[in-house]
């Protein structure tokens, strides 16, 4: 956990100090006081969500790392993280002030803190005896790579994430199923998120999930998509799930996975070359990680990230399962990935870049590490009973 916890800090200090054209020249008439005080939104909600987003994983691993070493502290590791980490975003933001390219601001650290606030509850949730008694041990999912796919599923299919009970959103998430039209390439899409969703599903409980428990699984998650502002319900959705209850209740786990790790590797190589167009003007290769995410409609950037992180999450756990552990499903990963990138160099409407084999490198650590916990969790159970 100390591993990714240090992963996320420096991504954290990447995105926040990016692109590093510091002027070192101290801003004049400078206030500390007026600047912590200064809460005005300089930033679009957009930019707001991608702060909130951006320190939940500092908070989750930080406090699961520190209790990790001190397990009898638990309450000391959520302080320690929390204001370690309060004190990580407004220097950040302090730090902001050298660089012209960027808008420092107070009301953006605070929006960090609240995001640092979540995640340190949720590793105190998630590793609480006293909320573990509460939930029946069939229905208690294992801390593993499964689950985090899951969860990367759950991210990917409920941006942006903030419900309203509003009878007019929901109308109005509805409309697009009047004019719905089947496209076959979407369809397609839809049918393999949902159907690595049940299988990763199934296999983070010690039970067998049944048909029906991923049934009512949909339906709950559809019926919270319906909440959602700027989010419309997509017909494909409705039509893939029947489709991936199917597949998922008739293939044996193996040949499941089988399945869905020839369909990830089919969407990954259709996403980085459609629509397949050759460039006489080749294309330039840039080397510096997320610089087309940091300097683009953030919204859209941060939907296109949710959908990659679910892919090649899911790209490497699958290959795992037939390759000799999560290190060599990675490399490959990371290897195709490194192929399509450099073949984008030749395609029109690309930008090629050193981000996507980066990130699923960082995700191959990301599932490794949770599948070690979860295989210690398996020998400690096993040394009790």
């Amino acid at each position: 956990m100390r591993l990714l916890w240090l992963l996320v800090t420096l991504l954290i200090c990447y995105g926040s100090l990016f692109p590093f054209n510091f002027v070192w020249q101290w801003p004049e008439d400078f206030s500390w006081l007026a600047w912590l005080l200064d809460l005005e939104k300089r930033t679009t909600r957009s930019d707001e969500l991608a702060n909130f987003l951006l320190f939940i994983p500092f908070g989750f691993f930080g406090v699961l790392s520190v209790q990790e070493r001190y397990r009898r502290g638990r309450v000391f590791g959520i302080l320690l993280v929390f204001f370690s980490g309060s004190l990580i975003a407004y220097g950040l933001q302090w730090m902001q002030h050298f660089l012209p390219s960027r808008v420092p601001a107070s009301g953006d650290a605070l929006i960090n803190i609240g995001g640092l606030a979540a995640g340190c509850l949720g590793a105190a949730f998630s590793n609480s005896n006293r909320l573990r008694q509460w939930i029946p041990a069939w229905f208690s999912p294992r801390v593993s790579a499964s689950l985090l796919i899951v969860l990367f599923w759950l991210a990917m299919q409920s941006f942006p994430f903030v419900p309203a009970l509003d009878w007019q959103l929901v109308k109005s998430n509805l409309k697009p199923l009047l004019a719905f039209s089947l496209d076959g390439s979407s369809l397609a899409w839809h049918l393999l998120t949902w159907s690595v969703c049940f299988y990763c599903l199934r296999q983070s409980f010690d039970r067998e999930f049944k048909v029906s428990w991923l049934l009512v699984f949909s339906i709950l998650v559809l019926g919270y998509e319906l909440l959602l502002r700027r989010h419309f319900l997509n017909g494909h959705d409705l039509l893939a799930v029947p489709l991936a209850l199917l597949l998922v209740s008739t293939l044996r786990p193996r040949a499941l996975a089988a399945v869905l790790a020839a369909g990830c590797l089919l969407a990954v190589v259709l996403t980085a070359w459609y629509p397949f167009r050759t460039d006489s003007d080749p294309n330039s290769f840039s080397f510096i990680p997320f610089a087309a995410f940091l300097k683009g409609a953030m919204w859209y950037n941060i939907q296109r990230f949710l959908e990659k992180v679910f892919l090649y999450g899911s790209l490497v756990l699958l290959l795992a399962k037939f390759l000799p552990g999560y290190r060599p499903a990675t490399l490959a990963a990371m290897s195709l990935l490194l192929a399509l990138e450099l073949g984008q160099i030749f395609l029109v409407g690309h930008t090629p870049e050193i981000t996507d084999p980066l990130l699923a490198g960082l995700l191959g650590i990301v599932l490794y590490q949770a599948d070690r916990f979860e295989r210690k969790a398996i020998r400690r159970r096993a040394r009790a009973t």
